[in-house]
């Protein structure tokens, strides 16, 4: 795609390409596993990121339950998060830690991030 605002025709984003993977089981009748990962590919980027979480359903009729886990990125960082969701509204919390390859920065940036999310459409 086209970057420049000014129609400069050599400013140009190079396509990314991602792939996805997301495996999620019942370990009791109100205990889950969640398994990610995702591989991206842009220009001479490339990473993969990987977690692992664990839910507890607090209302099996409207599927409301808490969570934390851990993502990993090669090579770069991990970040433990917590998340909770309610009647199909959803805010998680995570804490990104720089911890392998810090030779690329004078100083390890670490940061906080929230998330939200409303799950719209029906419940099957």
């Amino acid at each position: 795609p086209k970057q420049s605002y000014f129609q400069d025709l050599n400013q140009k984003i190079p396509m990314r390409y991602s792939a996805q993977i997301s495996y999620q089981k019942y370990l009791t009748e109100n205990c889950f596993i969640h398994v990610k990962g995702l591989y991206q590919n842009q220009a001479e980027v490339n990473y993969f990121l990987g977690g692992l979480s664990f839910g507890k359903l607090i209302n099996q009729e409207n599927d409301n339950f808490i969570g934390a886990g851990c993502w990993l990125r090669t090579g770069d960082s991990f970040s433990p998060f917590f998340v909770f969701e309610c009647n199909r509204f959803q805010s998680g919390i995570s804490y990104d830690i720089v911890s392998f390859n810090t030779k690329q920065t004078a100083k390890k940036i670490n940061s906080i991030e929230l998330s939200f999310q409303l799950k719209l459409g029906s419940i099957d």
